[in-house]
């Protein structure tokens, strides 16, 4: 068990989210070698970030809904007996478990009125700016760049002959490419660069890339044998390490494929850019502007109306986009 001037660092629940942290905790390493730093979160997220040297231990959070799961959260904290907790969620709920283990000092933003459970409460982040930028912020006194996003390459893996695909989401349907705009992309990308395609998701997105294994099949195009479903997020590393390129929504499987060095073809519609510009010497983004989509970068999880910041990104545009990151 950690010893009592541990430092709890809380990450936030979405992946990609998670995946930006991982320039602070480098940050925290360097500037506090001695100290005990114990990340917290998703029990998914372990395998994630396996191998890194930056933190010493992970502390697996209980997931569910309502009161039962913050006391659940709370009695995990506790039992870490940190000094400090630094909050990179927003949620009420997660201050409100900090307070009920504890811990002397706990650090985050005054989202939600929930300024009161904490010690220091930094303002809300309303303007469109890194991640790992703002993560920072909850240390000052740190004064070191945040630097490039990092998860351990697994052993012995080599980008391959692989178009890696990654068609969905977590966020909402809205950050989603028509699948069939997404498959006419995908066939005249595999016809120009003879990379093998490679579908990837989460389990839950089984569905969505059934339905594009399907329409790519119907065209004559062999799928790579790893294509389905992950098993979890360390099977996810490995398959997108192995790939020459990645296209992908704004999502989870963007931000891993940066951190491995993967160059990554991201479309984006109803989130803005500028919250995850990290690893963009390695992205081609393709959006449309605003004066194409007044709409634009809306944050809704679900369309409205038509989808036209999708919609009007065309499939042409996205293989083009994947040749010349070949070249």
């Amino acid at each position: 068990m950690p010893p009592a001037s541990a430092t709890l660092i809380r990450l936030p629940n979405p992946l990609g989210d998670a995946v930006m942290a991982t320039p602070m905790l480098r940050a925290l390493r360097t500037a506090l070698p001695k100290e005990q730093l114990v990340v917290a979160g998703n029990p998914a997220f372990e395998s994630l970030l396996e191998g890194l040297d930056s933190f010493d231990a992970f502390l697996p959070l209980p997931r569910g809904r309502g009161m039962g799961r913050v006391f659940r959260e709370a009695r995990a904290l506790k039992s870490a007996e940190a000094r400090r907790i630094l909050l990179l969620t927003n949620s009420w709920s997660s201050a409100l478990a900090a307070r009920l283990a504890s811990i002397p000092e706990r650090v985050g933003r005054g989202n939600r009125g929930r300024g009161f459970l904490l010690n220091t409460a930094l303002p809300p982040a309303r303007e469109p700016r890194p991640m790992t930028e703002i993560y920072m912020e909850l240390v000052p006194d740190l004064d070191i760049p945040p630097g490039p996003v990092e998860l351990a390459r697994p052993p012995n893996t080599e980008p391959g002959s692989f178009l890696g695909v990654a068609p969905g989401a977590a966020f909402g349907p809205s950050k989603l490419y028509p699948v069939a705009l997404l498959a006419a992309a995908v066939q005249r990308a595999v016809e120009s660069t003879g990379l093998s395609p490679r579908i990837l998701g989460a389990p839950e997105e089984s569905a969505l890339l059934a339905e594009l294994a399907d329409r790519l099949e119907e065209t004559g195009i062999v799928l790579d044998s790893g294509s389905g479903p992950c098993s979890d997020l360390a099977d996810a590393r490995l398959k997108i390490a192995e790939c020459r390129v990645l296209l992908c929504m704004d999502s989870g499987a963007r931000h891993i494929a940066a951190a491995l060095g993967v160059p990554q073809v991201a479309l984006y519609g109803p989130t803005h850019p500028a919250w995850t510009a990290h690893g963009t010497e390695g992205l081609t983004s393709l959006r449309r502007t605003l004066a194409e989509v007044p709409c634009l970068a809306c944050h809704k999880a679900r369309c409205p109306i038509d989808h036209p910041c999708m919609e009007k990104i065309s499939p042409g545009e996205v293989a083009e986009a994947i040749l010349e990151t070949l070249t």
